[in-house]
Parts: C-alpha cells; structure tokens; sequence
C-alpha cells in the first residue's frame, strides 16, 4: 500500500505542477469576473458583446473543469489509500492507472504556449490540381477534421462552402472551437497530397491530387 501512496502523490504534484503552469487559478478568476458580470441587469442589452462573454465562459470551463476534476480525484484516492485498508488495494491500483492516462492525456496541453493557442481555429482547404479528384480529397479532409473536432468535443461551425461540379468540394471554411484548437491544428498548415487510383477515371489510372489547408486562430 506504502508504494500505491507514493505513486499518489507523485501524481498528485505533477497535477499541481502542471495546473500553476498552465494557470488554472488565473482562468477561474477571470470566469468569476465573467459570471458576475453576466449577472447584470443589463448583460443582454449588447447582443454582440454578451455572446462573447457566455463563449469565453464556456471555453474558461472546458480549460479548467478537467485539471480540477482530476486534482479532486488524487485527493480522494490519496485520502482512501492513507486509511490502508488492504480490501481497496486493487481498485485504488486501478484507479491511479486511469487517473495517469488521464494526466497523460491532459498534459500534452503543456506543449501550446504559443500567443495565439489556446484561440479556436478556422480551417479553409482549398482544391488544388487535380481536378474532381482534388476536389473529392478536399471533402475527405473535411470529413477527417470534422470527425476529430467530435471525438474531441469540439463545436465545428461552417462559414463557407463551394461544392464541386461532379464532387467533393472546392473549398470550404469552418470554425472549430475547444481547448487550444488552434495549438493542436497548427500543425495541419499546407498543401496535403493524396495518391490513389483514382474512382473518377474510366481507365482507373492512378491520380495525385493536392489540397491547400490553411489554419488560422480566431483573435
């Protein structure tokens, strides 16, 4: 049981570690500041501005709900361990195995310290050569991106479609909001290139087709 609670509160620190660096206690409060202004009388007399408030409220929540779930939860299985009753070991074990995966998967938002983020990010492809194959790649990107926006609990807005003529798209804009969008899509800046045999060619050639994705953040 001695080994279980120092794994605990190995965890435990690099929970705490990782919340003063990624300051969580900034964000509460400023969603405090937020909440109580929305409390005003007359919050919803600006249309424009209240939104923007209730969608930073939202997005101060998805950024600090996870860390302070997971730091109660430490405690509570530290504050169970401490107790040492032996019938608990293997769900405490069990426990703390979930609650690193979990840190491990939170922790990768330690990587995005850029200005821009933790901003949500606007997605345009653009077909490129290739004709209706490029334009059939430019919807198979879309189709991934939006996909990861839903595993992730990511909203996805669209602000701009053009079909193509026989398929696919020739270009299309969304706007995907969540915790540090921009930070995790960043990487997806650039021409993406898709080799195949192509579903569109009578003679069932093979086809490179090329798309342009650009991510931008939403400041």
């Amino acid at each position: 049981m001695q080994e279980l609670i120092t794994h605990l509160k190995e965890l435990r620190t690099a929970v705490a570690e990782a919340i003063q660096t990624l300051k969580i206690s900034q964000a509460e409060a400023e969603l405090d500041k937020l909440a109580e202004q929305s409390q005003a009388a007359d919050f919803w007399s600006d249309q424009t501005t209240a939104q923007a408030s209730m969608k930073q409220q939202s997005q101060l929540q998805a950024r600090i709900e996870p860390w302070r779930d997971l730091e109660k939860q430490l405690n509570e299985a530290l504050e169970l361990a401490q107790m040492e009753d032996g019938s608990v070991q293997a769900e405490l074990q069990s426990q703390l195995e979930d609650l690193q995966t979990t840190f491990n998967s939170l922790k990768r938002e330690l990587q995005f310290s850029g200005p821009y983020d933790d901003s949500e990010a606007i997605v345009s492809i653009h077909a490129g050569a290739g004709g209706t194959d490029a334009q059939d790649w430019a919807q198979m990107l879309l189709r991934m991106y939006v996909r990861w926006a839903e595993q992730n609990k990511y909203k996805v807005e669209t602000i701009e479609q053009s079909s193509g003529e026989e398929a696919g798209l020739k270009s299309v804009t969304i706007e995907l909001s969540g915790p540090f969008a921009y930070g995790k899509l960043q990487g997806e800046h650039g021409v993406h290139r898709l080799v195949r045999l192509s579903p569109f060619n009578s003679d069932n050639l093979r086809q490179t087709s090329f798309a342009l994705v650009e991510i931008m953040p939403e400041i």
